[in-house]
């Protein structure tokens, strides 16, 4: 059960329903951010494929363990009542960024609360205003940080890597600190449908040399944006390179992983039609890569990988049988 959750999970990125809910909201942002991203979680747990496996998963974890009846009460109803999470920085050098998680109905405190003090016995509690926020240690990428956290309201939760940013950004909730308009150059792109978008801009040199972002190790602007309208689902990726090389490199970097693609699934004809609408162009400082589809071809994609996932499982244990 758990790959086949994953599976669809890296589905997400090409799939999608018409269903436009959880939009981005400039206001929950800081004027200073410098990137951002935002993904529309309901709208991506009623995509036909999603909710099928979601409920199908909810099926299997009813009525067994104490333990699966925990991750049921408490985390799969959590991802049916999860709407959102918008990610933001103010800045790229040094440990920064918050995301802000946003749920249909009140959270189960409670519950939350005793799962992640014996998860974190070694936690630290921080009082701001009528807000307690947590403080615990965790591995994050390569490193371990201090990570900090707080529910906003009943039905927010807040996440951060430090206390200092929890605290600028609980400000810009409150309408205490300036926040993003919509008419901010961080938000161009934005379209109806949108299940993901992001969009980095300015990048400085100084952390060019030091990220560990492949993209933005050799761009000053980024841009990613998912969208599904009437069944049919678009992605758009635009890279500003730093110069025309860099540009080429990235054209060749995505046309090379097209063809690994191509060469894993040669025999998959279904799936070798998601490239039917692949685009990957150069302009300039500018990578362009575009690609479309429709929901119907993301499910038989699915099922043909599935089914001859379970032939070569069959034969694998009949020849390991002789």
């Amino acid at each position: 059960m758990k790959r086949s959750i994953f599976l669809v999970f890296c589905l997400v990125l090409l799939a999608g329903s018409s269903l436009n809910a959880g939009p981005v909201v400039p206001a929950d942002i800081d004027a200073n951010a410098v990137w951002y991203g935002h993904i529309d979680m309901e709208a991506i747990m009623q995509m036909p494929l999603i909710k099928d496996k979601h409920k199908s998963a909810v099926e299997k974890t009813k009525g067994k363990t104490l333990l699966a009846q925990m991750a049921y009460k408490v985390g799969m109803q959590l991802m049916g009542e999860f709407l959102s999470a918008t990610m933001y920085a103010t800045q790229y050098e040094g440990d920064f960024g918050v995301v802000l998680m946003k749920f249909r109905n009140e959270l189960p405190k409670e519950n939350l609360h005793a799962i992640f003090a014996q998860k974190f016995p070694n936690r630290t509690e921080t009082v701001l205003g009528n807000r307690t926020v947590y403080g615990w240690k965790m591995r994050c990428g390569r490193e371990h940080k201090e990570l900090s956290g707080c529910f906003v309201n009943d039905r927010q939760i807040l996440i951060g890597i430090d206390l200092a940013h929890i605290e600028k950004a609980l400000a810009v909730l409150d309408a205490k600190r300036p926040a993003m308009t919509a008419q901010s150059p961080l938000f161009k792109g934005l379209t109806p449908g949108i299940l993901f978008v992001s969009r980095a801009l300015d990048v400085p040199a100084t952390y060019q040399v030091s990220t560990y972002c492949p993209v933005l190790r050799h761009c000053r602007e980024a841009f990613a944006r998912w969208t599904s309208v009437g069944g049919t689902i678009r992605g758009r990726y635009e890279f500003q390179a730093t110069d025309n090389e860099k540009a080429m490199l990235y054209q060749q970097a995505v046309d090379g992983m097209k063809a690994m693609f191509s060469l894993r699934f040669s025999d998959y004809d279904q799936v070798m039609s998601l490239l039917d609408n692949f685009s990957n162009i150069q302009q300039g400082k500018a990578v362009i890569i575009t690609w479309e589809g429709t929901d119907d071809q993301i499910r038989k994609a699915y099922e043909q990988i599935r089914r001859m996932r379970r032939i070569i499982k069959n034969k694998r244990k009949q020849d390991n049988g002789r």
